[in-house]
Formats: structure tokens, C-alpha cells, sequence
């Protein structure tokens, strides 16, 4: 049942950025961006009770890389975006995008890598042990 939520928790995020960064891309008529930025941001926020404690069970991670999935979908899209959008004409505008993107998907995996392989091992150096490990 964990893993469904998981997968709903962030299917729900990556579908809530795109109708962010959608309804953030001014069109003729408003009505609809404001709809994506409105139901983009429910689904965004959605993603954290039901995300809950599934990398704290699963991976031993701190409560902290709740968010890392957050900015790794961030920086996809704005890597997405920036080399597909046709309003970004030069070479200057794109990496406006681009190189943030790769500044987020670069820190979020290297953040989580990390955060997840030093979880298990107690400051003190010895094991830490979590309700069900033989």
C-alpha cells in the first residue's frame, strides 16, 4: 500500500509542475493558466501527505529528502523547457533555464545519494538497527 501512494505522491508532482510551469507561460486567454497554476500547486502540495514517511521506511533516509524529489522534477522541467520552448529565440534566454536545471538535478541526486547512504550509520559510527531488521 506504501508503494502505491508513493507512486500516486509523485505522479501527482510531476503532473503538478508541468501545469505550474504551463500556467506560469502567459497565453492570450488567462482563464485556463490560472486554472493550471491553481490545480498545478494542489497536486504540488498534494505530493507530501502522501508521500508521508515512504523514504524514511523504505530508504532509512531523513525527513529532510522529502523535498529532493521536488527539485529533481523542478530541474527536468526547466531542462525540458528550456530546450523546447519556442519563445526562447537565443542561446542566452535558453540557459536562463538550463543552467538552473542542471544546477537542481545535479544537487537533488548528490543530496539523496548521500542523505540515503550515510542514514543508516549512527553519528557514533556503530549500525543504526530499524523496527523489523533481523
Amino acid at each position: 500500500m506504501n508503494m502505491i501512494k508513493a507512486c500516486g505522491a509523485i505522479i501527482a508532482l510531476v503532473i503538478g509542475m508541468v501545469l505550474l510551469f504551463e500556467g506560469a507561460y502567459p497565453t492570450i486567454g488567462g482563464y485556463a493558466d490560472g486554472i493550471y497554476i491553481v490545480v498545478g500547486a494542489a497536486l504540488v502540495l498534494s505530493y507530501f501527505p502522501l508521500i508521508g514517511d515512504f523514504f524514511e521506511l523504505k530508504f532509512r533516509a531523513q525527513r529532510g529528502v522529502i523535498c529532493m524529489p521536488v527539485l529533481l522534477v523542478l530541474g527536468l522541467l526547466m531542462l525540458y523547457y528550456g530546450a523546447t520552448r519556442a519563445g526562447l529565440a537565443t542561446l542566452a534566454l535558453r540557459s536562463t533555464f538550463i543552467i538552473p536545471g542542471v544546477v537542481l538535478v545535479i544537487v537533488s541526486l548528490i543530496l539523496f545519494s548521500r542523505n540515503i547512504r550515510t542514514s543508516s550509520v549512527h553519528p557514533n559510527g556503530s549500525q543504526v538497527l530499524v523496527a523489523g531488521d533481523p
